[in-house]
């Protein structure tokens, strides 16, 4: 088994991803999050990052030196350059960590601190971003891009955390040559506080801002947790935003509704073309309706809409039409009279140009609006919304 120094000297990359994993009494999810975690990351971004996995059991156990076989089998391109990383730590070191006889919860999480701090301390000069991760996540495609986009999109640097999911420890981003200042305070409240309220208390203390994206990159698929006898059936309800599938035109428009929701599901968010949905935050009553009021009128070839979610299939579309409107004649009102185009089935739909001229004429058209015929006790997740112009 090997075991890696805490010494570094220079920044190698753009972003070190540091997941400690430990053997679990009842399934192991890290193979699979490892697999998925390079899957979902093109190639030419895979050079940017260094992923650091530290096998956290306590002394050479079988279970590690089997692990570490079967990493070295299967990423041995990514070891030999160096963008993979399977270290551990010395026994000693956990020599000063005081255990509890009566109480395998504290003995627990005093050890993930532990944990967390030796990483932390070995990837401080690595890169420029560190995010800790947990070893029973599963990510979004396309997740490191999206990392990337949103460290660019904050307005200055006077960040001390980025977070990625709004579960534990999960998807949390430092600048790296900092995190060295979090694994102390882990070490000094090692046994008194779980990691999941120190690193909140850090990043106060600093006096910097901590942002949330919303959706999440990661889900928290664990079931059974590291500690035995222990379940965590936590997931992260900001992540079921699947990559839109239909890349529709979707010309500007302003969007319109009558249903409550709240900021973190805005309807813009199913006009988007980012991950996102529209999520109605109570249910849907007769003539509810959902308005998209283009800024100029336009000519369609194909409306798709899609709504529900793997999480929420209920939340659909069930009692529901979509109509549209050329512009209207008085200048005063946003939309003109609206015509039928179709019902919604299973949730969706999907119209031609055929079907489109053959409902509201060859007239360009300024707004389309999801209209509900019936009640439903159901709240309405809109997923995607694509429209496409005739070109």
């Amino acid at each position: 088994m090997s075991v890696y120094v805490l010494c570094r000297t220079s920044i190698s990359g753009r972003l070190t991803i540091a997941i400690p994993t430990v053997q679990r009494p009842n399934k192991n999810y890290f193979p699979s999050m490892l697999r998925e975690m390079f899957m979902k990351t093109a190639d030419e971004e895979l050079r940017e990052i260094t992923f650091v996995i530290l096998l956290a059991d306590i002394g050479t156990t079988e279970w590690k030196t089997k692990l570490e076989s079967e990493i070295k089998t299967n990423y041995s391109a990514y070891i030999e350059d160096g963008s993979l990383k399977i270290i551990q730590a010395p026994p000693e070191y956990y020599d000063t960590m005081l255990t509890f006889k009566d109480d395998r919860y504290v003995n627990w999480r005093t050890k993930q601190n532990f944990d967390y701090s030796y990483i932390m301390r070995y990837c401080q000069h690595m890169s420029d971003y560190y995010m800790q991760m947990e070893d029973d996540v599963t990510p979004v495609d396309g997740y490191y891009q999206a990392i990337t986009n949103f460290i660019s999109s904050q307005p200055d640097d006077n960040w001390v955390c980025l977070e990625f999911s709004t579960l534990g420890f999960i998807g949390k981003l430092y600048h790296t040559p900092e995190v060295v200042l979090l694994a102390d305070m882990l070490l000094i409240f090692n046994y008194s506080q779980p990691v999941d309220f120190i690193f909140p208390y850090y990043n106060m203390m600093t006096g910097r801002r901590s942002q949330m994206r919303k959706p999440s990159l990661f889900q928290h698929r664990g079931y059974y947790s590291s500690l035995r006898d222990k379940i965590q059936p936590l997931q992260d309800k900001f992540f079921d935003f699947p990559p839109k599938q239909f890349h529709g035109d979707n010309p500007f428009a302003f969007l319109e509704t009558n249903l409550k929701y709240t900021a973190d599901f805005p309807p813009s968010l199913a006009y988007s073309k980012d991950p996102g949905f529209f999520w109605s935050a109570e249910s849907v009553e007769s003539d509810s309706n959902f308005t998209i009021v283009f800024n100029s009128t336009h000519n369609l070839s194909k409306i798709q809409i899609t709504t529900g979610s793997q999480s929420h299939p209920s939340d659909t579309a069930r009692f529901a039409i979509l109509e549209a409107s050329e512009a209207p004649k008085d200048r005063t009102s946003k939309c003109g009279q609206f015509n039928h185009i179709a019902s919604f089935k299973n949730g969706e739909i999907s119209v031609d140009k055929e079907r489109i001229v053959s409902s509201v004429g060859k007239m360009p058209l300024k707004c389309l609006q999801i209209r509900f015929l019936e009640r439903q006790v159901e709240w309405l997740i809109i997923r995607e919304i694509a429209v496409f112009i005739d070109k």
